[in-house]
């Protein structure tokens, strides 16, 4: 698309068109409603309203068979009418392309989260698995076992407790089987003392 500004006398002040630029255009005229193409534009300015018509192309001069878009606004303190012009097959060609690269982001934002999700996933599960395999060997009697998780996250904080946990009843157990045998020991001493007296 291109822009094009012409006042309301019909003189075309900026026209991307050699042939149009700095001319009077109010003897062009619309093929389909043979009206002035010019004077239909000023009727849509400001309306919110576009304008379907048909022209030709720079590559295909005097050939009106093309549907252009138009959307004009008038400018009152200068008197000029502004025109944004596109050819509606550039346009949905656009709409087309945007289309296709909307959905290949999409497609590829998609993937990223998903394996991000899959990720984030493993890094939650890995070790909360392991913490529960260590713990299943401390339920058994296992109390040399370790979950060796070190990070610096509530995961890593519940490793760190758990595996203190263990560490101290296996120091707690270790501590009354030597007072047991201790006192069994001096149990046994104290039957032998008695039997020999």
């Amino acid at each position: 698309g291109y822009l094009f500004i012409f006042d309301k006398q019909g003189n075309m002040l900026v026209h991307p068109n050699a042939n149009i630029d700095e001319t009077n255009a109010l003897s062009l005229k619309d093929p389909v409603t043979n009206q002035s193409i010019l004077q239909e534009l000023i009727d849509v300015a400001d309306t919110d309203k576009e304008l379907f018509y048909k022209w030709d192309r720079p590559t295909d001069p005097n050939n009106y068979v093309y549907d252009k878009l138009s959307f004009v606004r008038y400018l009152e303190g200068f008197g000029w009418y502004i025109c944004s012009s596109v050819y509606v097959d550039e346009l949905q060609s656009s709409s087309e392309l945007l289309s296709t690269r909307i959905l290949t982001i999409g497609s590829i934002a998609l993937f990223v989260a998903i394996a991000l999700a899959f990720l984030f996933t493993k890094w939650i599960t890995r070790p909360i698995t392991e913490l529960a395999g260590v713990a299943k060997k401390v339920s058994k009697g296992d109390l040399s076992v370790k979950s060796g998780i070190v990070r610096n996250d509530e995961l890593g904080v519940l490793a760190h407790a758990f595996d203190s946990m263990v560490s101290r009843l296996r120091d707690n157990i270790e501590t009354l089987d030597l007072k047991v045998e201790s006192r069994t020991k001096a149990l046994e001493q104290t039957n032998v003392q008695l039997q020999q007296a």
